[in-house]
């Protein structure tokens, strides 16, 4: 069953201006003043720190649409404009690039850090397995006999989760990593979601 969710609309919304400037030949002109005119009041935007931050989102979003991705960015001060020009040069000249799909950075807000965590189902059994079995040594026991996992320690290897018999400790994903059916995205050694190009499908 199809759905819609804001993101959608989000990306339907900005493609569409995008779509409008340039069949109307202006893409280059006026794409630099899209970002402020889709967002264009100074208060807090929901799900963002400030409407500057929502500006920037809408820069990035607007790259993939253009044919480009967040390696294309070599200077954060470079306008739209300019990229709108390289898009139209490229798209003259028949060079379409290869990838079709990047993660923009800026625009992830909801990306994890943390993948597992102990709930209040956890009884504070006397097997303890969860502690036992942790290679990093990362879950501890509260006075109370409650488990705690220390984030700074854990890998998110799930050795807790699969050994708990009260199913007390929970798997948090990471949306767009769930989503994906060919398990080409994961985050590098810092954190960060990247696209593995020779196992996407698009």
């Amino acid at each position: 069953m199809a759905f819609t969710n804001n993101i959608m609309i989000v990306r339907h919304r900005l493609l569409k201006e995008l779509v409008k400037l340039w069949n109307n030949n202006e893409l280059v002109d006026k794409i630099d003043r899209l970002p402020i005119e889709l967002s264009p009041k100074r208060s807090k935007h929901a799900g963002r720190c400030c409407v500057h931050k929502e500006r920037a989102v809408w820069k990035y979003k607007s790259l993939p649409l253009l044919g480009l991705d967040m390696e294309d960015e070599t200077d954060e001060l470079t306008p739209l404009s300019e990229y709108a020009a390289r898009a139209l040069d490229r798209a003259e000249n028949g060079k379409p690039k290869d990838n079709i799909m990047c993660v923009i950075d800026e625009a992830c807000s909801a990306c994890v850090q943390i993948n597992y965590e102990i709930t209040n189902l956890c009884r504070g059994c006397t097997a303890r397995s969860c502690q036992v079995n942790c290679p990093k040594k990362a879950v501890h026991v509260k006075e109370s006999g409650q488990a705690w996992i220390d984030h700074d320690e854990c890998i998110s290897c799930g050795i807790c989760h699969k050994s708990c018999p009260y199913h007390a400790i929970v798997y948090i994903p990471v949306p767009c990593e769930e989503a994906c059916p060919v398990k080409a995205i994961s985050k590098d050694e810092k954190g960060i979601e990247h696209i593995d190009e020779s196992k996407c499908i698009y």
